[in-house]
């Protein structure tokens, strides 16, 4: 339920690992941050994930200052803050770099679909239980959170007069920012289903959660000995991450071999002929079959992808719909393979406005200019050749 996604997490991994191989926490005079100034390129990569990790790296290197430095040893607050704000400046300018980076060496022409996520409709009801997410984004993550927040408060109970005001309010206002952040990222029309929008604000908790039970939070003065977690505390946050995960266990998966193996020969012999005589075959969905020569002798297009084009619907893209309408109506492509296209409407529902999206936006235009001439029966896979009549009224 609660997803970390490496490829979305690899700037804070690797920062981390930067810090631990470069300056082991709790030794030394200097704080393990002293290297982050040298560490842009953990920055940049941020940019290349997603947008809620655009701010982590920086904000993962100003939470461990917090942690790490009293403000009593710097001459001033503006001098403690120095470092966190210009960190915060540097992180989200090299992120907005690095997605300008990835965009150009992309060689994408329609740079629209790097902003679709800035678009999206926002379905604001999936912050509660909802058929796309039972339990509720806010009650899914105040009940993954709870234990962590228990564990900070038994560990500051008593003695909050050790850390100064405006190190309790900065890590605050960080783990604030993270939380509306990933919740709006939450809602997003395509999302809502688990909690895994939310990975960045919980890894920061995490994070400050472990460095007050590791006694490895510097106090103002004196020594780090902070309450310890309640084993009650303890257990009920090493349990509660692993009671989700149940709901997604089921059968294994199995299928027949044989009827793979007839269909895929099927595939081929449809889409040869049309590839061999210079035509497009448009791989909608199951690119893994040209990529690993299955399907040999089509080339891979890369436009028009099955999350580009749900990407493409769900965010209301005027001028990549407009262009995908374009192909469609001058049958640029000489087969169409995609899993079997349906046109119905959802009014309820779990994901049914991604549902409606699809089929208005992507099947319902599919299916006025091509028309299903072979179907799979392994994985309901079909491929869709263009009608000679009756496309008049298309868009």
């Amino acid at each position: 339920m609660l997803e970390l996604y490496l490829s979305f997490a690899r700037p804070g991994l690797l920062l981390l690992a930067n810090l631990c191989h470069h300056y082991p926490v709790g030794r030394g005079d200097e704080t393990s941050l002293a290297v982050i100034d040298r560490r842009v390129g953990r920055l940049i990569l941020a940019g290349m994930s997603g947008v809620n990790w655009y701010p982590v790296p920086a904000a993962l290197a100003a939470v461990l200052y917090l942690l790490e430095q009293p403000v009593s040893e710097s001459k001033n607050i503006w001098g403690y803050l120095v470092k966190p704000l210009a960190w915060g400046a540097l992180g989200l300018g090299s992120a907005f770099a690095g997605q300008a980076f990835y965009i150009f060496i992309s060689s994408n022409k329609d740079t629209s679909l790097f902003r679709s996520s800035l678009t999206s409709s926002l379905l604001w009801d999936r912050l509660l239980p909802s058929p796309a997410f039972p339990l509720g984004i806010l009650p899914g993550i105040i009940l993954i959170s709870l234990p962590l927040w228990l564990g900070l408060w038994f560990a500051l109970r008593g003695r909050l007069n050790d850390l100064h005001p405006i190190r309790l309010i900065v890590l605050g206002l960080i783990l604030a920012v993270l939380f509306i952040g990933c919740l709006v990222v939450s809602v997003k029309i395509g999302g809502g289903a688990d909690l895994h929008d939310l990975d960045s604000y919980e890894v920061l908790l995490q994070i400050i959660a472990v460095y007050f039970f590791a006694n490895q939070v510097r106090p103002e003065s004196g020594s780090a000995e902070w309450d310890m977690m309640p084993w009650p505390v303890l257990v009920l946050a090493i349990i509660v991450p692993f009671i989700f995960p149940l709901d997604y266990i089921g059968p294994w998966i199995t299928y027949n071999n044989r009827q793979a193996q007839a269909d895929i020969m099927k595939l081929r012999a449809a889409v040869a002929p049309a590839a061999a005589h210079g035509g497009e075959v448009l791989f909608i969905s199951e690119r893994q079959l040209i990529a690993f020569d299955t399907i040999k002798g089509v080339p891979l297009m890369p436009d028009d992808e099955l999350v580009e084009l749900m990407e493409i619907a769900m965010s209301n893209n005027q001028p990549a719909l407009s262009k995908f309408y374009s192909d469609l109506h001058r049958h640029r492509f000489a087969l169409i393979v995609s899993r079997k296209l349906n046109t119905g409407i959802k009014t309820s529902g779990a994901f049914s406005e991604e549902n409606n999206a699809w089929s208005q936006d992507i099947a319902a235009p599919i299916l006025c200019e091509y028309q299903p001439v072979l179907g799979l029966q392994s994985n309901n896979l079909q491929v869709y050749a263009p009608k000679t009549t009756g496309t008049e009224s298309c868009p």
